[in-house]
């Protein structure tokens, strides 16, 4: 391998290393050009989704049912509807204690979307300084392409080299696109397993 690629690509893996190992909060402050329809958030507010909001209950880990209906609910591998349903199963077994507890699966629910939502924003901080890397590398690439001193041979490597850098650009750009839309549909599953929450409670 050419020494002035190798070092290009060392270069490249050190920096996306350092993306990835930045924490949470450092993520959502440094990101730019946030690519995502939905407008970057910190945690999403209880209020957003239920307003307005009943106090929370940072308790509900510490009852079992709660907690295992918070885990099946929240779980990406289950649909919304999959939740709902689950929630009108365990709403239907509580007694007088029905509206305390559903709260609780509201609080856990929001406290655990809060979580994947955090970890979505870091996916695509992580996914969009990888695109810019190689924005910068695939720019220095066509330069020396372009560069009349650049020899035959040279100029081959490169363009092989450039060619690999653009995929991989373009690959880091569709992944954050991707994340975009799990970025949506998190806050949007929130709000469809609380609706059924507050249905839930209206019954008597």
């Amino acid at each position: 391998m050419n020494l002035k690629l190798h070092s290009v690509s060392i270069a490249l893996c050190a920096l996306v290393a350092l993306a990835l190992i930045a924490s949470p909060a450092e993520a959502k402050k440094e990101i730019k050009n946030w690519p995502c329809k939905s407008a970057l958030t910190d945690d999403i507010p209880a209020s957003v989704i239920w307003n307005p909001a009943p106090k929370l209950d940072p308790s509900w880990e510490e009852d079992e049912g709660v907690r295992k209906i918070v885990q099946y609910a929240i779980d990406p591998a289950n649909p919304p509807s999959e939740g709902k349903d689950a929630i009108a199963e365990y709403a239907a077994t509580l007694g007088a204690d029905k509206d305390k507890r559903l709260v609780q699966v509201f609080t856990g629910l929001l406290a655990e979307t809060n979580v994947f939502h955090t970890i979505v924003i870091s996916g695509i901080r992580n996914f969009i300084i990888k695109a810019k890397i190689l924005a910068d590398v695939v720019a220095e690439n066509d330069a020396e392409i372009n560069d009349p001193n650049t020899s035959a041979q040279r100029k081959k490597d490169v363009e092989v080299a450039r060619a690999s850098n653009f995929h991989d650009m373009d690959d880091a750009e569709e992944e954050a696109e991707f994340l975009c839309h799990r970025y949506d549909y998190v806050e949007k599953k929130l709000g469809l397993l609380t609706d059924q929450l507050r249905a839930e409670m209206t019954k008597k």
